[in-house]
């Protein structure tokens, strides 16, 4: 590349392809010739890396061909900001939801909780800072819950816009949770179940199966669960998955009352002080305090399961029914014999 002036800038004009990028035209900075070709050289380089984030700070004008080769001699290109972290996080966001494959009622949820997070002029670098003020905030405020299901969707947004390696994935999932304050009742232990149950009466069993069994209140009520020989199969109401397994790990009992009359004959009976979801968290403290494995917990609930845990084995149909059984029967252990007649209303 022979050098000549730019006549805007009076220094030496860079004019060079960037591969996907496209072409790349504007002044050195410098009128040093030797210079010059450091940086044209430098440019050369990081093509044939693709180190298309770098480059594109150039193409966008956040860094200048100098600020560049300062960070290229120094070995330090890697802590430059890159074109991910100044992308605006208002438009990741509205991106992020429009490709996300979950239920509707889930993108309003995600979108209600990341919608007063940050301003106009955030960008997803940002996001890790504005964490760990929104943590102060609650603990200040007490919205505990509100914050942890924020940091949630931070973690799946960011996983979808920058991947995990990424270093605003790490800085922002390093923001630790708010420990829950959970009222009596969320979740039950098992005495407490066997107790609330006999206070039910009638209605008890339908406690007992929801406990066991993790379901949305709309998978059980809308009866949307088929009882099998091993399993429990339930058509998913949150995510557009379409069907999971259940543990089967006690007999499963219909639907006796509408929802309804369930949940005002609970809060009747506790002051509002156990609610319908709070047997699915049950649900999931047993299976932690059996000893189950969490990628599997997440299956049974129906929660998203990255690759490589029981996700790719039930796929396969490799080792599953044995991971069935052998949680069944680990839950079993752990809670002990529910009222068997109770139970076995239905089948």
């Amino acid at each position: 590349m022979t050098p000549h002036r730019d006549a805007g800038h009076g220094t030496l004009l860079i004019d060079i392809r960037l591969g996907k990028l496209g072409r790349y035209k504007a002044a050195s900075g410098t009128l040093d010739v030797q210079l010059f070709r450091d940086l044209v050289g430098m440019l050369r380089q990081l093509r044939r890396a693709r180190r298309w984030d770098v480059l594109a700070l150039l193409v966008n004008r956040h860094l200048g061909p100098l600020e560049l080769h300062d960070a290229f001699i120094r070995g330090t290109t890697d802590t430059l900001p890159t074109a991910d972290h100044l992308r605006p996080l208002a438009g990741a966001v509205e991106r992020w939801l429009a490709a996300l494959d979950r239920h509707e009622t889930t993108r309003k949820q995600y979108a209600w909780l990341l919608g007063h997070f940050g301003t106009a002029h955030s960008t997803l670098a940002d996001v890790p800072a504005l964490l760990v003020a929104a943590r102060a905030a609650a603990l200040r405020s007490g919205h505990r819950a509100t914050f942890n299901g924020t940091r949630a969707a931070v973690r799946v947004l960011l996983r979808w816009a920058v991947g995990e390696r990424h270093v605003i994935y790490g800085a922002a999932t390093a923001v630790e949770a708010l420990r829950l304050e959970h009222r009596a009742g969320n979740p039950l232990s098992v005495e407490g179940l066997r107790a609330l149950a006999g206070r039910l009466g009638d209605l008890g069993p339908m406690a007992w199966a929801l406990a066991l069994t993790g379901m949305r209140r709309g998978e059980y009520f809308g009866r949307r669960f088929e009882v099998t020989t091993d399993r429990i199969l339930v058509h998913g109401t949150k995510s557009k998955a379409s069907d999971r397994t259940v543990l089967k790990a006690f007999p499963i009992v219909e639907r006796l009352c509408s929802y309804d009359h369930f949940r005002d004959r609970l809060t009747n009976l506790t002051d509002g002080s156990v609610r319908v979801h709070d047997f699915r968290y049950t649900f999931t403290r047993w299976c932690e305090d059996a000893g189950i494995p969490g990628p599997r917990i997440k299956w049974y609930l129906g929660h998203s399961a990255r690759s490589g845990d029981v996700t790719e084995l039930y796929r396969r149909g490799r080792g599953f029914l044995e991971y069935l059984a052998r949680d069944a029967a680990a839950l079993r252990a752990f809670t002990g014999e529910p009222p068997r007649r109770a139970l076995e209303v239905s089948r």
